[in-house]
């Protein structure tokens, strides 16, 4: 398991997920938390291998965003939905606002997990069983 992966995903959820709390959006904290850790878990092991084929990164990168979509897509259609003028053409908006809200969300908390990763990766040296094989931290690459 990459724990780097695991780490910087985790706290951007945490990040994320806090920014509900002043909005009083505790429905979709208590839904956001368990997917942040079991995405988080997923992405971690995912990644824990050698190089992933194209298929594999695509279906890795899919999954998250149908978790999410999983969650945001059935408040869309029974908020915007089932209006005054339920039909084919409002549900079919609905879903789509929520794919697209969720493939913004996951965007951008694997654009801010990427961010914590970089940004320590140069301080903090991986090592032991979560450790990328052959990869030299910033501080081993001076020379001596």
């Amino acid at each position: 398991m990459r724990r780097d992966i695991l780490a910087s995903n985790l706290v951007a959820g945490a990040v994320g997920l806090a920014l509900l709390i002043p909005m009083g959006s505790w429905p979709l904290l208590l839904c956001g938390v368990p997917y942040v850790v079991v995405a988080s878990l997923f992405l971690a092991r995912a990644y824990r291998g050698p190089a992933m084929t194209t298929r594999r990164e695509a279906l890795t990168w899919l999954a998250p965003w149908a978790g999410n979509s999983a969650i945001w897509v059935p408040l869309f259609v029974t908020d915007f939905g089932n209006g005054a003028s339920a039909g084919v053409a409002p549900t079919a908006l609905a879903v789509l606002y929520g794919l697209l809200l969720a493939g913004l969300l996951c965007v951008a908390w694997q654009l801010m997990a990427l961010f914590l990763r970089v940004s320590v990766r140069g301080r903090v040296p991986e090592t032991g069983r979560g450790a990328t094989p052959g990869h030299t931290t910033a501080a081993e690459a001076v020379p001596r």
